[in-house]
């Protein structure tokens, strides 16, 4: 779940305005994602088969960028641009990805303040 908070502009022309905060948990590992993965879907899988196949499907996809393609994830898409960065962006799924996010609203930096 994907908690935000309601948060005041600090840009005076948008007083009175808010905006959407996310409330960043932190990073996940690859180790950790295997872990997961096991633990949740992938139980038939041993973490050290899953992180295998991770690792060789970011070699395919280093390859196919460096070929001059589009690798589309569905969620995705990676390339190299012509300054040769790579580039993430939306793919063709991504609206149908974020459409089955949950976010949940928590207190704002000013509504905790204000209880205090």
């Amino acid at each position: 779940m994907i908690e935000y908070s309601l948060e005041p502009h600090t840009d005076p022309e948008l007083k009175g305005k808010y905006y959407a905060k996310i409330h960043y948990k932190g990073t996940i590992d690859q180790d950790t994602l295997v872990k997961y993965m096991h633990d949740h879907y992938m139980p038939h899988l041993t973490p050290q088969k899953i992180k295998a196949v991770i690792n060789e499907r970011d070699k395919m996809i280093r390859d196919l960028i460096s070929q001059g393609h589009t690798v589309d994830l569905g969620f995705m898409k990676v390339y190299m641009n012509k300054n040769k960065e790579i580039i993430m962006e939306p793919g063709e799924n991504t609206k149908q990805f974020i459409k089955t996010l949950e976010f949940k609203k928590v207190p704002s930096e000013e509504e905790i303040k204000n209880k205090k």
